[in-house]
């Protein structure tokens, strides 16, 4: 059974689907800042992701290879959601899932922002400046809308389309941020922000939390100089 990201919650039957551990193209949803973009597959996981530029080496590559990295966010246990689209006039991704136990709403986005250079031009820009620029940011919130669920979030980077894994640490004091280190010259830095509890296992941040009807969780990877969102307010005023 496929969901295709762009036509709400439309469903149709592919023939031969579950026969491959890789989906079919048109499952993906896909998100852009005009500087990086990426692909989620249904399973809620992003597969495919470049930065800081849509032709920088992949940071997640699993659509090409399962173990060249991935950024899973979704119920424990539950592999297809009941609903995908996008919201009106945007590029945001609002993924729908039913548990034996709960109701779970998931909305991703790449960050654009009020155009922040001011004191100086942005070089990395070729094209007149518009009023927003991106804020090098992926932004995926939960709401628990029903019952109690449990969420599993997986976060491993491997730099350098599938070679080299990504060591986290914790940067905090706090369980709530981590930071990839020792990395390859001019792999990039990446930052995952969180107002839940993280844990590390090997190169693989990790959550896994119940949540119950009413509650709200937002996770953000960076790579940039401007900081990430650090509460769930600050969160939803960035979607």
């Amino acid at each position: 059974m496929r969901i295709d990201a762009g036509s709400g919650d439309h469903r149709r039957r592919r023939p031969g689907a579950g026969t491959s551990p890789f989906p079919p193209i048109a499952d993906y949803g896909f998100l852009s800042d005009c500087e990086a973009n990426c692909l989620i597959a249904s399973s809620g996981q992003v597969e495919w992701m470049c930065v800081p530029r849509h032709d920088s080496p992949s940071v997640f590559s699993t659509m090409l290879d399962r173990a060249a990295g991935g950024f899973k966010v979704a119920p424990y246990g539950v592999r297809e959601p009941t609903a995908r689209r996008y919201l009106p006039g945007s590029l945001i991704l609002e993924t729908t899932w039913q548990t034996g136990t709960g109701w779970l709403i998931v909305r991703d986005a790449l960050v654009m922002g009020p155009w922040h250079h001011t004191e100086q031009r942005a070089s990395r820009y070729r094209r007149p400046p518009t009023n927003y620029e991106a804020e090098h940011c992926l932004l995926r919130t939960v709401r628990c809308v029903n019952g109690a669920v449990e969420l599993s979030v997986l976060c491993e980077p491997v730099f350098g389309y599938g070679r080299r894994r990504a060591r986290w640490e914790f940067s905090s004091p706090g369980y709530g941020e981590v930071v990839t280190v020792g990395g390859d010259e001019g792999d990039p830095v990446l930052r995952l922000n969180t107002d839940r509890r993280l844990g590390i296992e090997d190169s693989i941040a990790v959550i896994r939390c119940r949540m119950t009807e009413g509650e709200q969780a937002f996770f953000a990877l960076s790579w940039g100089s401007l900081p990430p969102p650090r509460t769930w307010e600050e969160a939803t005023r960035k979607q």
